[in-house]
């Protein structure tokens, strides 16, 4: 044989890639209510739809489905992952309520029915119940709160109830 041989070595490390967790898929109300989103490791940069942040802060903006990606790069290695999470952007129930309306002091109570059904009533005042059950046992405008949902998709709407005093009788009019 004739010619040069020689022989080299290479250590190698093989790095294992970051594991990334962008997390599970989410299903959020069109309301601009920014959310947080939470991926494992934090420190990474999402991309994929104008409705989220670098930073990770998605606000719905339009109907849709937005599939994002969470890109993140270990600082000790110097190996990427990412990881992928679709976030499904959808409408909000509309609100029905009973009308504004006025009622006479200590008259049976109005039991106010809202659609669709499964919110709370609530109000600064202690006449109704989280069913929806108003006692008007005082006079003056009462506003009671009907929320329903949660999130992104709590939805709040109002109704005023004007509980008029006694009425006086004819001879009290004199």
């Amino acid at each position: 044989m004739n010619g040069c041989v020689d022989t080299a070595q290479l250590n190698l490390r093989v790095t294992p890639l970051p594991i990334v967790n962008a997390g599970a898929d989410l299903e959020l109300c069109n309301q601009p209510i920014p959310v947080t989103l939470m991926p494992t490791p934090t420190g990474g940069k999402w991309s994929g739809a104008t409705q989220v942040s670098e930073t990770g802060i998605f606000t719905p903006k339009g109907l849709g489905t937005f599939k994002l990606t969470y890109t993140y790069t270990d600082p000790t290695t110097g190996c990427t992952n990412f990881d992928t999470m679709t976030v499904r952007v959808i409408a909000p129930d509309s609100l029905i309520l009973p009308k504004d309306t006025a009622v006479c002091i200590n008259t049976p109570a109005l039991n106010l029915i809202a659609k669709p059904d499964g919110g709370k009533w609530s109000g600064s005042h202690t006449f109704i119940t989280e069913a929806g059950v108003f006692s008007p046992a005082q006079a003056g405008k009462f506003v009671s709160v009907y929320s329903r949902g949660e999130g992104t998709c709590l939805r709040k709407d109002t109704i005023t109830i004007t509980v008029n005093g006694k009425a006086m009788s004819r001879s009290e009019e004199r």
